[in-house]
Formats: structure tokens, C-alpha cells, sequence
């Protein structure tokens, strides 16, 4: 090929052009990789500086609410336990109004308890009482502190008969546990305020008449003769 009357070398002008060209799109290439990895790295820092903003506020609000914890607060939670025990809840229920029953001087003439089940966490126990009085109107007493017991009992039904000139009063009772929690939640789990139903239902519950225990006074250790000297 001529150009202006001068020979021209197509082959010796190609690559003079392709040598320059690949370079520059390798150039492109490699800027372009580089480029997108460096966007994707700083997105992602981005991401955890929010995340950490998010988890410092939720933070901050637990600090505010542990410094102004209500009083009494605490007793609330406790009582949760006791109201409504993890288990053996019948138990406690059965030895609580043992101790009503023989307050009033009445006579315990036969317990059953059954137990209907744990479903999803949850104890349900039915108790019948047969118990014979004399007085209807301490009959009616022993009932309503019957329902202020812990844990949480309830009435279902009442059958109240004579028999040779005595009441004999029939009483069907349920009472409830429940597999509460025994971890606390996570950190950075955002708090949420209890509503009105639920600090009523705390209050219901903290008005309760608790369990008491008997205290066993700590005596010294008999030493006894080894009957295999």
C-alpha cells in the first residue's frame, strides 16, 4: 500500500496500534476489579458502622433504664417464679391449703390430684378437696383466700352437701406453672416496655400470699457408735 507515493506497511502499523491497546484495556480491567473490590469492602465498613451506631444506642437506652430501675421492681419479677413454679406446682398449692384448711379447724376428708399435662411449657394440675365444716360463712373465707395463694390457683367448681347434720363441702381447684425463661435476653435485643395489662397483671400477682417455709434450727453433730467396729 502507498500513502502520498510511499510504500506503507499495514502489518508494521497494526501492531505499532494493538501493543498500546492492550495495554490500555488491561489497564482498564485491572482498575476496574481493583475498583469494584475497594467499593464493595467500603459498603461493607459502612454497614458495620451503622450496625455499631444501632447496638451503641440500644446500649445506651439500657444503661438509662438501669440507672432508674423503679423500686420494687425486682420483688415483681421473683414473685413470677413462685406464682406459677416450673414445676411441682400442685405441690405447693395441696401443702398451702392443707395449712388454710387446718387454720379454720376444719377436717380434711380426701385429696386428689391430677395432673392434666405439660403443654408448650405449661403445668395444669386439677385438685379436689373434700373437707367437712360447720360454719358456712368461714366455708365462704376459706375460699376467698384460697384464691389469693401462690402459685396461682383457681376455683372450678364447689359442691357443698349434708350428711348426718354436716357440711361436706366439695371443691375442685386448678392450679398452674409454667417453664419461665432462665436467660436473659441478648445485649443488644432492643427493650420493651411492659403494657398496662401486664404491670396489672404483676400486681395482681405481687398480692399474692407467698409460701411459707418452716426454719430448722441448726443443731451440733451427734457422734455415734460405728456399729461395724
Amino acid at each position: 500500500m502507498k500513502k502520498f507515493g510511499i510504500p506503507v506497511s499495514l502489518e508494521a502499523n497494526i501492531k505499532v496500534i494493538f501493543i498500546p491497546f492492550v495495554t490500555t484495556i488491561a489497564c482498564i480491567t485491572i482498575f476496574s476489579l481493583l475498583g469494584l473490590n475497594g467499593y464493595k469492602r467500603v459498603v461493607s465498613r459502612l454497614t458495620e458502622l451503622r450496625e455499631l451506631g444501632k447496638t451503641e444506642k440500644l446500649l445506651q437506652n439500657k444503661v438509662e433504664v438501669l440507672r432508674n430501675i423503679p423500686e420494687g421492681i425486682l420483688d415483681k419479677a421473683d414473685v413470677a417464679l413462685i406464682v406459677l413454679p416450673e414445676s411441682n406446682a400442685a405441690s405447693y398449692s395441696v401443702a398451702q391449703i392443707r395449712k388454710l384448711i387446718v387454720e379454720y379447724n376444719f377436717t380434711i376428708n380426701k385429696i386428689d390430684t391430677k395432673i392434666q399435662g405439660n403443654k408448650e411449657g405449661s403445668e395444669k394440675a386439677l385438685i379436689t378437696f373434700e373437707i367437712s365444716y360447720d360454719d358456712e360463712l368461714r366455708l365462704m373465707e376459706l375460699l376467698e383466700k384460697i384464691q389469693s395463694i401462690a402459685p396461682l390457683t383457681r376455683i372450678e367448681a364447689l359442691i357443698v352437701k349434708t350428711i348426718d347434720n354436716v357440711g361436706v363441702a366439695e371443691i375442685e381447684l386448678v392450679t398452674y406453672g409454667l417453664d419461665l425463661p432462665t436467660q436473659l435476653p441478648a445485649i443488644t435485643e432492643p427493650i420493651v416496655s411492659l403494657n398496662e395489662n401486664e404491670i396489672d397483671t404483676l400486681d395482681l400477682m405481687s398480692g399474692l400470699t407467698m409460701p411459707q417455709t418452716t426454719k430448722l434450727d441448726k443443731k451440733e453433730f451427734i457422734n455415734r457408735n460405728n456399729p461395724f467396729q
